[in-house]
């Protein structure tokens, strides 16, 4: 059984255990080895219990579980950077490689999408590795990549695409329409 629900205290571990591991999937080869090696659940568990504990005012965590076991989670927040007034930014977005192609991550946009319009956010834009894939699911999902920049991951120079979306009303709608063709 699949299902999305806000992030709470107790799933700090699991949201950190899903982080290191797909980011040693996603990123090797784009991030120092040593780098990918060398993650740590426990001190990603402690970056999460602090920002499930601190979140700010249009911040949102959401998990997915498959079976009650977290395989996913994705946040969102007001944009960071210049982006025009009631611009929300999804932050991460991330889904264990064996759970993939069972429209979690959409479920996942889906959710944060949501809950950045309810905080009065009406576009929303993604960060995303050039070198990443998934860059291909954003597109997919309708977000328009159209603005480059280049960010250092531990002393890494990696090019970046910010994926956009105009109107999350409209993005709601596509995803909604999506999920109900693939639910049939």
């Amino acid at each position: 059984m699949i299902r999305l629900r806000p992030g709470a205290l107790a799933d700090a571990q699991s949201i950190a255990q899903v982080q290191v591991a797909t980011w040693r999937d996603t990123y090797a080869g784009v991030l120092p080895t040593d780098i990918l090696v060398t993650m740590s659940v426990a001190r990603h568990t402690t970056h999460w219990q602090a920002a499930l504990l601190r979140r700010r005012a249009g911040e949102c965590i959401t998990v997915a579980l498959v079976d009650d076991a977290i395989v996913g989670y994705g946040s969102a927040g007001p944009a960071r950077g210049r982006f025009p007034v009631a611009t929300g930014e999804v932050q991460t977005l991330y889904v264990l490689h064996d759970f993939q192609e069972l429209g979690l991550g959409r479920a996942l946009l889906r959710a944060l999408f949501a809950s950045l319009l309810r905080d009065g956010m009406r576009r929303a834009v993604i960060w995303v590795v050039a070198q990443n894939h998934a860059r291909f699911f954003y597109e997919a999902m309708g977000g328009v990549g159209r603005t480059t920049r280049t960010e250092q991951l531990w002393k890494t120079s990696v090019e970046t695409i910010g994926y956009e979306w105009d109107n999350l009303d409209a993005a709601i709608h596509t995803l909604d329409a999506r999920m109900a063709r693939t639910d049939r």
